[in-house]
């Protein structure tokens, strides 16, 4: 789930990683992880023509859900995200990922083109 709020001026997100792939990977930290999520977002990202503006700058792993659907209230029967679902949801969590850039934690604000 990608959220991009005006006023900020970035883009942060909440990601389900393949439990799988990462229990395969060894990383001393969730931080570590966090940080490689990030990277491998960024490039594939950037492989796609993405500018800065678009890529994600903060992240949080999700780790109590293993997928969104209707089945959990995060999409509708047809499949369509539900925002407002999200953002209930999810909303303390996205302001401390906006908190962290803005503190120093994560990288700068403002993405430069």
């Amino acid at each position: 789930f990608v959220c991009g709020k005006s006023p900020e001026g970035v883009l942060v997100g909440v990601v389900i990683p393949d439990t799988e792939a990462i229990k395969s990977l060894s990383f001393s930290s969730s931080a570590d992880l966090k940080a490689a999520l990030l990277k491998e977002l960024d490039t594939l990202g950037r492989s796609n023509a993405l500018h800065g503006f678009e890529l994600l700058k903060n992240i949080h792993i999700e780790e109590g859900v293993t997928e969104w659907g209707p089945h959990n209230g995060f999409l509708t029967p047809t499949m369509k995200l539900k925002r407002t679902a999200f953002t209930t949801h999810y909303g303390d969590i996205l302001d401390s990922l906006y908190a962290e850039l803005k503190g120093g934690k994560g990288k700068g604000l403002r993405s430069r083109l």
